[in-house]
């Protein structure tokens, strides 16, 4: 693996320090200040790089994002073969969707980003495009299994929906009192059993 550039070192540890910050306090009491501890670098450099907090936030959103699409890529490439069905590809996508919501953490983290979306454009229109691409990934592995594009849509979406919607749950009650690992495990199989539902409509 090649070495990091000073550059990448730096935004890597502000990008984790930005996560970090934001799983111990709300962004509106994190400062620059935090930030620039946590990564271990001189306030100054953060305007070396971002213009604000806001600016050092939205380029969190988007590393988020590239995160998550090397992470499917990689697991998409443990888990399946060539020789996978579609089926088969499908099963491990959501298998994906699950295990990424089962991290505490990461829920935590997109609570904050829902609220401030609520009257922050720019965030808003920078979590839009999370799930956006979420549902644009997982709606064109279940159309290749031959279920029309509308139908792999509305599967889609209603599958990141149950499952952020089961998630957010999971922040308010305790294990004892909501078993969300049964409640992904239910999301999985109704998703698999609404796309083959899907598949024999469609050939017939």
């Amino acid at each position: 693996m090649p070495k990091k550039s000073q550059r990448e070192d730096r935004i890597g540890r502000i990008m984790k320090a930005m996560y970090d910050c934001l799983l111990e306090m709300s962004y509106e009491k994190t400062t620059l200040m935090d930030i620039a501890k946590r990564a271990k670098i001189n306030q100054s450099v953060l305007y070396y790089f971002y213009k604000s907090k806001e600016d050092i936030l939205l380029a969190f959103i988007d590393h988020l994002l590239e995160e998550y699409k090397k992470n499917f890529i990689a697991w998409m490439g443990e888990k399946t073969t060539a020789g996978s069905t579609p089926i088969e590809r499908c099963s491990e996508m959501i298998n994906f969707l699950i295990e990424k919501t089962m991290d505490r953490d990461l829920t935590k983290l997109f609570i904050g980003l829902w609220s401030l979306s609520s009257h922050n454009l720019m965030v808003r229109q920078r979590v839009k495009i999370v799930y956006a691409d979420a549902i644009a990934i997982a709606s064109s592995i279940i159309a290749s299994t031959g279920v029309p594009e509308d139908n792999a849509l509305n599967i889609a979406q209603e599958l990141i929906g149950l499952i952020e919607g089961s998630a957010l749950l999971s922040i308010l009650f305790d294990n004892s009192e909501y078993d969300l690992h049964g409640v992904m495990n239910f999301h999985r199989l109704r998703s698999i059993e609404l796309l083959e539902i899907s598949l024999k409509k469609s050939n017939h």
